[in-house]
């Protein structure tokens, strides 16, 4: 293939760009694996986030490889454009990273954040930005407790709204109950 690139060259063609990478815009779906078996924990989630107020933070736990990326995906592509004003996806994995955090969150919402704030004013902008906002906060491969509230993210159970949700996977029950979820459900 190189060679008739080098061809095609060599007769006046010219080759300014050979490929681009396209991003995918803030707010789209995400690529998501046929969820094979997993279609009725993933409508007992959907049926949490539109029936259940009280139902605030859901945590979805279990093995590794048992489809709960695959599951918390489908409902990001799932909610994405309805029902919520703001879909925010945010991987935390082993290390909780809490300015990374507030980075991945503030980009979807299009904050700008000053390099030098610290981790309060950077908390105190996204919680600005998420008054007034019905918000889905999805969580990905939790392995510790992760402080909402230092994110900038009050218990969606205990704002006026009642509506707003947090999803995350874990590999722990514990996990679930250090997050508070008021649902627990094993994948």
């Amino acid at each position: 293939m190189l060679k008739d690139v080098v061809g095609l060259k060599d007769r006046g063609y010219n080759f300014s760009e050979v490929a681009y990478v396209l991003d995918l815009p803030k707010g789209e779906g995400l690529k998501c694996d046929k969820a094979v078996g997993l279609d009725m924990i993933f409508g007992m989630i959907c049926d949490c986030i539109r029936e259940n107020d009280e139902a605030g933070i859901i945590g979805l736990y279990g093995t590794r490889g048992v489809g709960k990326t695959t599951i918390l995906r489908k409902i990001n592509n799932e909610f994405q454009h309805n029902d919520f004003d703001v879909v925010v996806w945010v991987t935390v994995s082993k290390a909780v990273n809490e300015e990374r955090i507030h980075k991945e969150v503030g980009d979807v919402m299009g904050l700008t954040q000053k390099e030098n704030a610290n981790q309060v004013a950077r908390a105190a902008d996204i919680h600005k930005i998420f008054i007034g906002k019905k918000f889905l906060l999805l969580f990905n491969d939790i392995w510790k407790k992760v402080e909402l509230v230092r994110i900038g993210i009050l218990d969606p159970i205990g704002s006026t709204d009642r509506s707003s949700k947090v999803i995350f996977t874990t590999r722990s029950e514990r996990v679930c109950r250090l997050m508070k979820a008021k649902k627990k459900i094993q994948s």
